[in-house]
């Protein structure tokens, strides 16, 4: 049985990128946002799958997640190149979104350094364990 998530989208993701995707996809974003959004109240089984990645486990109930997602239905999640970086906290049973984005976002060669360093530039709390 898994665990019921509820989903918080942080005001960095919110305001940064995310805002730059949904510009781009325009109404077409909508659904498909809040059926991913839903996806993530059930994290344990995301975490079963290809697209869904454990990178930093913090402790024995918080961990930094890195999945994927798309919006348009003829496109798969790899392809779309839409990404979102998560935290799990199982004792508050709370998944954050802590950051989202397209591959075309990222600045330099690296993405996994890219958005690591995103997320300890705005979440002090996470910035020791990236």
């Amino acid at each position: 049985m898994s665990i019921k998530y509820s989903v918080k989208t942080e005001t960095f993701a919110e305001s940064h990128y995310l805002k730059k995707i949904s510009k781009k996809y325009k109404k077409s974003f909508l659904v498909p946002w809040s059926a991913f959004k839903l996806m993530l109240q059930k994290f344990d089984l995301m975490l079963e799958r290809d697209n869904t990645n454990a990178i930093v486990k913090i402790d024995d109930n918080t961990t930094i997640c890195k999945t994927e997602f798309k919006i348009m239905p003829n496109e798969s999640t790899k392809s779309s190149g839409n990404r979102c970086i998560v935290a799990q906290d199982k004792i508050k049973q709370e998944i954050k979104i802590l950051l989202v984005y397209h591959k075309g976002d990222i600045q330099g060669t690296n993405e996994t350094r890219w958005w690591k360093r995103m997320v300890k530039d705005n979440y002090k709390e996470y910035k020791e364990y990236l």
